[in-house]
């Protein structure tokens, strides 16, 4: 599963924003748990661009393409880019 391409379907339950640099962390629920999927500057600054806010994310369900990584003994989900993030419904 490491470095593959995977598609997941969740809930958005929180979302962080790093101090340091324009990156978001978005925690996602499904059925077999919780993973982050991270948005970099370059797809943030997009879903800005479409009028998209980053927090209003939360309690959304989304389905999200991108590739696993580990990071800190966490398996993390880098997006692809800011197509690879579909918003479903909100909860």
């Amino acid at each position: 599963m490491l470095d593959e391409e995977v598609s997941v379907e969740g809930v958005v339950v929180n979302i962080k924003e790093s101090s340091k640099i324009h990156t978001y962390f978005l925690e996602i629920m499904d059925n077999s748990g919780k993973m982050n999927v991270v948005l970099f500057d370059k797809e943030a600054e997009d879903f800005e661009k479409n009028n998209i806010r980053i927090n209003n994310l939360i309690k959304r369900r989304i389905k999200v393409l991108g590739t696993v990584t580990e990071y800190i003994g966490g398996l993390e989900l880098i997006l692809n880019d800011s197509k690879s993030l579909k918003i479903i419904a909100q909860i």
